[in-house]
């Protein structure tokens, strides 16, 4: 865990070019508290995306692991349907579908399966499924507050 820790504090830091930095810059710690007592939220049902077997097993270790530390673990609902998958999809289609068009239509061989998929939902998405992924992040954002409250 030290390397890691480590690694993260020598690269991690304010950039001049970057606002989104902390800053000051943050140090991580070498030695950290225990867990015991710590509400940890989880969920493993987003209802509409069918979660692997294996992601499934290796979740469970985790909790296992998390809850023997003393962690108390509260199984969320982020109530997210397709609806949220779908505006998600709507926004990043018109924000960069047209870009990523515009680059693999001049040279294809550049393109990743994601960059060609992206190039090929260019258009589909309208100003109005645009505005409304915005609705739809709102919504997100407020249940994930709710969420963050309870945890």
């Amino acid at each position: 865990m030290g390397d890691a820790i480590t690694m993260q504090n020598i690269l991690c830091g304010p950039h001049p070019l970057v606002n989104s930095t902390i800053r000051p810059k943050y140090t991580l710690p070498s030695d950290y508290e225990g867990i015991a007592g710590l509400r940890i939220g989880w969920t493993m049902e987003m209802d509409f995306f069918e979660v692997d077997e294996h992601v499934r097993a290796n979740t469970h270790r985790t909790l296992e692991v998390l809850s023997d530390l003393g962690a108390e673990l509260v199984e969320v609902d982020f109530g997210w349907t397709a609806e949220a998958d779908q505006a998600v999809q709507d926004y990043l289609d018109h924000l960069f579908g047209g870009v990523i068009k515009a680059t693999v239509d001049t040279d294809p061989s550049l393109a990743t399966p994601w960059g060609a998929y992206c190039a090929a939902a260019a258009g589909r998405s309208t100003a109005e499924d645009f505005a409304a992924a915005y609705e739809m992040q709102n919504q997100m954002a407020q249940r994930i507050g709710a969420i963050l409250e309870e945890c």
